[in-house]
């Protein structure tokens, strides 16, 4: 999460900085604290560009393999990426329970993908509206 995470910051940063200010300052004259202003308030509005996180931060972790590859050395503590490899010998790549690896490690995305695609498309048409 740690290397997603200036990406992250940008993205909601960005977004958040384009919000009026006289958006807050109103919901403060109406007598809302600082944590329902950000409750009620900025976070609905904000929910495009935290989708947009949430996505690239699954990506990220989910396809992880050069921390694992570096600094993990127990079989049982591999990402699926790294656990991947094992199928991949110096003289022999094993690749049918390898292609049927493959095939399970891009089943997740796939599934989120399609329940969430809808929100993605929102999303990016709400981008594009306000460019």
């Amino acid at each position: 999460i740690a290397y997603g995470l200036s990406l992250s910051i940008l993205i909601l940063r960005s977004f958040f900085v384009t919000l009026p200010r006289s958006l807050e300052d109103a919901a403060r004259v109406d007598g809302l604290s600082p944590f329902k202003i950000y409750w009620k308030i900025m976070l609905p509005l904000a929910l495009p560009s935290l989708y947009t996180v949430i996505i690239l931060q699954t990506i990220f972790v989910w396809n992880e393999f050069l921390f694992a590859l570096v600094f993990i050395r127990s079989l049982d503590m591999f990402t699926l990426p790294r656990g991947l490899m094992a199928f991949r010998g110096t003289y022999v790549t094993m690749y049918g329970p390898l292609n049927a690896g493959i095939m399970i490690a891009a089943l997740p995305p796939i599934i989120l993908y399609i329940i969430f695609s809808d929100r993605i498309r929102k999303g990016m048409a709400i981008g594009l509206q306000k460019g």
